[in-house]
């Protein structure tokens, strides 16, 4: 694969104030994660979950003039803060990457008229989207759907399993969102659906793909302190208000609790499973 310039990539995305060191972080935590999957010049790429572009402008650059990133997500265009998705897919649309993506926001790729023929990709990207789902259900049929389009599939996700003692706060905090989420149908929350590594490596064995498995070390990510945080701040106010057995309203507590009394500002984010999948048949 080409190398990919992270200054480059970074000076295509739309940056909140005061917020490039952590684009740059970003940015280059999504170049080592192409540079796992191989992504080489050329290639044809469906994205789900693109969100703001964080993958979808690293996708863009690796595959290049001749490549093609067709990207959904379901989510509104005013969705997300401090930058909507609308904005900044927009931008990302005007930068020098824009001619090789194809973006559909507020778009469900389940919606019937959208359908691609078998092989029409190169691969399937799901990187760090898969926890908004609704469901296990959703995110299976999701890929029953997708995945005769796609030769392989590009997928990434936080590990739920610490390696270190202070990712556990990350930990602690997607296990608090995920047991809200499952009361509050519907959620905006970033965590609504705990995919795990063996579980999907089950799925992807069913659906025909042999796969393979590597780690990814992310630690200079911030992601699990924006998780750790939000819960610690939000967390209590949030379970007070919902209508829960209260037994489970006490255990809910006792876990908010226990997760603000972790020094956060010396967390780190856990590390993430990377999946590469390849069909069997055309192997």
């Amino acid at each position: 694969m080409n190398h990919l310039d992270l200054t480059t990539i970074v000076n295509a995305m739309a940056l909140a104030p005061n917020g490039r060191p952590v684009q740059e972080h970003q940015t280059a935590y999504r170049i080592a994660l192409a540079e796992d999957w191989q992504i080489e010049p050329g290639m044809k790429l469906l994205e789900l979950g693109c969100g703001q572009g964080d993958m979808t402008a690293v996708l863009g650059a690796a595959v290049g003039e001749n490549g093609h990133v067709v990207a959904y997500d379901p989510a509104p265009l005013d969705y997300g803060a401090p930058i909507t998705i609308g904005d900044a897919q927009q931008h990302l649309a005007n930068s020098s990457f824009g001619k090789q993506l194809e973006v559909h926001l507020a778009t469900d790729v389940m919606q019937n008229d959208i359908t691609y023929p078998d092989n029409y990709f190169d691969g399937l990207v799901i990187a760090h989207a898969s926890w908004y789902f609704d469901s296990l259900e959703q995110l299976q049929t999701t890929l029953r759907k997708v995945t005769p389009w796609c030769k392989q599939i590009f997928f990434a996700e936080w590990d739920i399993t610490p390696r270190l003692a202070n990712q556990v706060p990350h930990q602690l905090a997607v296990l608090i969102e995920t047991q809200l989420a499952a009361f509050t149908p519907n959620s905006f929350a970033n965590v609504r659906t705990l995919v795990t590594k063996g579980w999907l490596v089950e799925v992807l064995h069913e659906l025909g793909y042999t796969v393979q498995t590597t780690s990814q070390d992310a630690m200079k990510m911030e992601d699990g302190y924006w998780e750790a945080s939000y819960t610690a701040e939000t967390g209590l106010a949030a379970v007070t208000a919902m209508s829960l057995p209260d037994k489970f309203k006490q255990l809910m507590k006792t876990e908010i609790r226990t997760l603000q009394t972790y020094d956060l500002t010396q967390m780190k984010t856990l590390d993430s499973f990377v999946i590469t999948a390849t069909r069997t048949d055309i192997q």
